[in-house]
């Protein structure tokens, strides 16, 4: 795609391609360096001249594997040479053997799962091995749709961890607040979308349910030049939304603007007036 086809895309369009570059620039890296060990990965660890110590090694859900002698050995997070080393040290230092030589290898399979839902193109759970970023998840679920909203909410399948923020769920649509009261972790795809990866591509944990809810939309209709439904993020003020729909026509005045909200109506709105999910915004003709 040329610079040019990708500046004439929308904001939305322009992340789910961020998404989609990003991801495939992770690959690609990740297939440079060394993978690292997750939670239900399994070792495959042989220790020459010992076969009572060789075999294979399941990764338990604390990050551990036990080895005998040397029992619980944290192993999640490292890569295979870095256990290669641990693990010669401790027969060594623990008097096991004078000279021991270990090697790891890592065997993984897709027994982990994250499920994806909301504006994706394709949601739904979404089998993986090792390690995955919710750049990735995105990857998986086809990246998000023109119709996402900001935020992509990440709800930790235990309620807890290290990445957690205790926080409601907010503007997600009905299926992504059932059982999310707290352990939801609210990562911006604008701030994503940006380059600020450090703080927000976060790992994600088997069980973890991503949920990217639609923007909230808001009906545009008068003296528009494309009256219409339209999907705004937070925080969008009535100026901006009929920039949406094209400005005013030759005949749209920004005076006595009206909102119909909840049944009710609102005269003469300001333009930095903020708009609410679900409102009509009704721009009249102007009498010259």
């Amino acid at each position: 795609m040329g610079v040019l086809s990708v500046m004439a895309l929308d904001h939305r369009s322009r992340c789910a391609v961020a998404l989609l570059v990003v991801a495939l620039t992770g690959s690609i890296v990740a297939g440079q360096s060394a993978p690292k060990i997750a939670p239900r990965d399994q070792l495959s660890i042989a220790v020459f001249g010992v076969p009572a110590l060789s075999g294979k090694y399941p990764v338990g859900v604390d990050g551990t594997i036990t080895f005998p002698h040397l029992g619980p050995v944290a192993v999640a997070g490292h890569d295979t040479r870095a256990v290669e080393v641990d693990l010669t040290k401790r027969l060594k230092d623990g008097g096991y053997l004078v000279s021991p030589q270990v090697t790891v290898e890592l065997a993984q399979s897709l027994t982990k799962r994250v499920i994806v839902t909301g504006a994706v193109r394709s949601p739904g759970p979404h089998p993986y091995a090792g390690e995955l970023t919710l750049f990735e998840a995105l990857a998986l679920a086809g990246s998000t749709t023109p119709d996402a909203g900001d935020l992509a909410l990440v709800i930790r399948a235990s309620g807890s961890g290290a990445d957690t923020v205790a926080a409601p769920a907010r503007n997600a649509d009905e299926d992504a607040t059932n059982g999310a009261a707290d352990g939801v972790i609210e990562i911006s795809l604008s701030e994503l979308e940006s380059g600020n990866f450090a703080a927000n591509n976060i790992t994600v944990q088997d069980g973890d349910h991503v949920v990217v809810p639609r923007a909230q939309q808001v009906f545009i209709s008068g003296q528009v030049r494309s009256p219409g439904a339209y999907s705004v993020p937070a925080g969008t003020s009535v100026l901006q939304a009929i920039t949406l729909a094209g400005g005013l026509n030759d005949r749209g005045t920004f005076r006595g603007i009206r909102i119909l909200r909840d049944k009710k109506e609102l005269k003469n709105v300001k333009q930095d007036t903020v708009v609410k999910p679900g409102d009509t915004i009704i721009v009249k003709a102007s009498p010259f």
